[in-house]
């Protein structure tokens, strides 16, 4: 039974070219209706249970962001994907918030949004999405039995090869896997090839790769691709190369030196900059945290990608640091009594805990020195201002995973965690247990 389709844009002309760019039938697909009128559309989707909905954001009588909320606390695992004449990262980013599979540009590129259509089919087919859930849980666990079983349903043998990439999809031709954001695991019982040098230094999309040479196996999984993520990130350091074929490794020594030139901005960036030894992404992370931990600030940082789409490469990373390090060297900074203050800010943390918020953007927003804001949480409340946030994070989690049927991605998003990825660590750190599981017991 082809997977059902359902269009809504305010411009007729618009549907009627989704129907003709987009194979659906070749996709096991089929549209099932079209509507100019979001609210026509959702009452619709309320009576007749549907897998796919491709709509517009601009349109009467209501966006197609309300559209797409309005669907999502319906409960019923459709897919949506957004087109739009905004080119803006905040309206992708709000699609993504309001669980949006894609988001595609007008003027349409029927490429981009058959792949779109061609990815929310295979969610529908892997029961929306929740084996795919179940792998990444399985793989951040180390579960090799669990592995074991979700690979034999993939028809990969007992040893396999494997790459890595860091894009913005996929980029091989076999088997893949996303893993985190703009990560994904590509597994292939065939030696997967080189991508030609010329197209992969032109493609604007793909940031880094890496590829095993040799076959491993499923107890050897994690600690592998874990390497090829690793090899992947090197594009942070080397801006004109993207394929990385030697190992990175992370190397304490250099970590200990650059520490301990904390207290000498000068000679840190000396030491940074001439790079020796620093081309491991988790070094760059966990040079970043220690700086700010250092300054007594507090990191939310919770992927690389993180990282990456703040500093740009690896000499934005390390002009920042020294910049800031000079700063908390040379000034002394005084603070006023704390207990008005810490009211304020603990009312807005409890009011917006859903939304992106640090240290550093709780100083903006209220006009005060992150320093002295990690050392009032620390004073007022005897725990950290980032573990403060995790924790009423998760406790909210918990919460909706036990009084709604909303699915453990919506949660997350929900309880501000924008990564799912991240939320299933944080989450069995906290609790002890994956998400999946936490719900299945009670």
């Amino acid at each position: 039974m082809p997977v059902s389709v359902v269009i809504v844009d305010d411009e007729p002309m618009v549907i009627e070219s989704i129907r003709w760019g987009v194979d659906f039938e070749a996709l096991h697909a089929k549209v099932c209706a079209a509507f100019t009128d979001s609210r026509e559309a959702l009452e619709y989707i309320r009576e007749n249970p549907v897998d796919i909905v491709i709509t517009d954001i601009n349109m009467p009588p209501f966006s197609g962001l309300v559209l797409c909320s309005r669907i999502l606390e319906l409960g019923s695992g459709t897919q949506l994907i957004i087109i739009s004449g905004y080119a803006d990262f905040s309206y992708a980013q709000k699609c993504i918030e309001y669980g949006a599979l894609g988001y595609c540009l007008k003027p349409i590129d029927y490429d981009d949004l058959t792949a779109c259509v061609k990815k929310a089919v295979g969610n529908i087919n892997n029961g929306n999405g929740m084996a795919v859930q179940e792998f990444i849980e399985a793989l951040y666990e180390g579960n090799k039995q669990a592995l074991r079983g979700y690979l034999d349903e993939e028809h990969i043998n007992e040893t396999f090869y494997i790459a890595v990439s860091v894009s913005k999809g996929p980029v091989f031709c076999c088997y893949s896997q996303n893993i985190g954001l703009n990560e994904y695991l590509y597994l292939s019982n065939e030696p997967i090839p080189a991508l030609d040098e010329e197209w992969l230094a032109g493609n604007p999309d793909i940031f880094g790769v890496s590829r095993s040479a040799e076959m491993v196996s499923c107890k050897e999984l994690q600690q592998k691709a874990c390497q090829l993520v690793y090899n992947s990130y090197q594009f942070f350091f080397y801006q004109k190369e993207k394929e990385f074929t030697e190992n990175t490794v992370y190397d304490s020594q250099v970590m200990q030196k650059a520490r301990a030139f904390f207290a000498c901005p000068d000679e840190l960036e000396h030491l940074l900059l001439d790079g020796a030894g620093m081309n491991h992404i988790r070094m760059a992370a966990d040079l970043y945290n220690l700086a700010l931990q250092y300054m007594d600030e507090e990191s939310c940082l919770y992927s690389y990608n993180q990282i990456v789409y703040r500093f740009k490469n690896f000499r934005g990373l390390a002009a920042y640091i020294v910049k800031e390090l000079r700063r908390e060297n040379e000034q002394e900074t005084e603070y006023e009594s704390g207990n008005r203050k810490f009211l304020e800010l603990i009312k807005f943390v409890n009011a917006n805990y859903s939304q992106d918020i640090s240290a550093q953007s709780l100083a903006e927003k209220l006009n005060l020195n992150p320093c002295y804001i990690s050392q009032l949480f620390k004073k007022e409340t005897g725990t950290t201002f980032v573990k403060y946030l995790t924790e009423l994070r998760i406790s909210r989690a918990k919460e909706l995973m036990l009084k709604t049927d909303m699915s453990v991605n919506e949660i997350g998003e929900a309880c501000g965690f924008h990564d799912y990825f991240y939320f299933i660590k944080i989450f069995k750190k906290f609790t002890g247990k994956a998400p999946t599981v936490f719900r299945q017991e009670r």
